[in-house]
């Protein structure tokens, strides 16, 4: 009976639609790892030397670079933490066993 009750006092005019799908990406590019940014630069700097204008834009490659290294030290930790985990509890058990 409260369900009806609440039916009445909202007005007619109101419609409850249900809310849109996000709309799906139609340009740009999504980064979600290093490699992606690595990739994106390698493609900036490449057409860069096939136009020829290195010396227009020494600065942007330069910049590049920078951001370039930076991603890549990213990367070289990411795959590397693994495995000197796995290094650390190696040597850990062996102490043990050493006690």
């Amino acid at each position: 009976m409260e369900k009806q009750k609440r039916k009445d006092l909202l007005p007619e005019t109101i419609e409850h639609k249900p809310p849109k799908p996000p709309k799906p990406k139609t340009r740009g590019v999504t980064l979600r790892t290093p490699k992606d940014l690595m990739r994106i630069l390698a493609d900036v700097i490449s057409e860069i030397f096939r136009e020829g204008k290195q010396v227009e834009h020494s600065g942007k490659i330069f910049q590049i670079g920078s951001v370039w290294l930076k991603a890549y030290e990213t990367t070289t930790k990411e795959e590397l933490l693994p495995v000197l985990e796995d290094l650390k509890e190696r040597l850990d058990a062996i102490e043990a066993i050493k006690k």
